[in-house]
């Protein structure tokens, strides 16, 4: 994989060092959604940080607005959902999610709603779509579901690392941690639907 040196980023704008991450997404991205992690989040660190180019927007005030409007225009069904898959995990680390409005926030959470619906007749994974709403809502400071986080301290786990699908790891041995995990990963779509219509 060809990295960007810094000395060509720094006089890049933030869209255009967005895009040379963008143009490899579909190498990384079977890296990070197909790698043998039992886990999202620790899978794309572990790629990402190498990236002079993610370093360079992870620095950029902007960021969070470039990623956002990047999730207005993609196909959510674009080269079988890795790619889409892929931005809703990059637009969810907590670095672009904090530069965003509450408006924009409720914007991101309505769309990956509306993407995961237009995904589930296709029956892939979910969990990155409900983890960029969980997230959303937690960077947002929405009290029902910073609330219901305490409750389920399963679904603090699950937004910190992002399980891949549960059936591949169920077994007898950690069936009531993945029955409680469940549970509470099906309430994120149900909190979101609430979040997007508060006022």
């Amino acid at each position: 994989m060809i990295d960007v040196p810094l000395c060509v980023l720094e006089n890049m704008s933030t869209q255009a060092v967005a895009q040379a991450i963008w143009e490899q997404a579909f190498e990384w991205d079977l890296r990070v959604i197909s790698s043998g992690s039992s886990y999202y989040q620790p899978s794309f660190e572990s790629n990402m940080i190498r990236l002079n180019s993610y370093l360079e927007l992870c620095n950029r005030k902007d960021a969070g607005e470039a990623l956002y409007e990047r999730l207005l225009l993609v196909n959510p069904l674009t080269r079988l959902f890795k790619e889409s898959q892929f931005l809703e995990l990059w637009i969810s680390q907590s670095v672009f999610l904090s530069q965003l409005n509450n408006e924009q926030k409720k914007k991101i959470v309505e769309i990956t709603l509306k993407n995961d619906e237009l995904r589930e007749e296709y029956s892939q994974t979910r969990n990155i779509s409900y983890a960029l709403m969980g997230r959303t809502m937690v960077s947002a400071g929405y009290p029902p579901f910073v609330e219901a986080m305490k409750e389920l301290t399963t679904l603090k786990d699950f937004l910190e690392i992002i399980h891949k699908p549960f059936h591949i790891y169920y077994d007898d041995h950690n069936a009531s941690y993945f029955l409680e995990l469940e549970r509470g990963i099906e309430l994120i779509p149900q909190f979101s639907k609430k979040y997007i219509n508060e006022p």
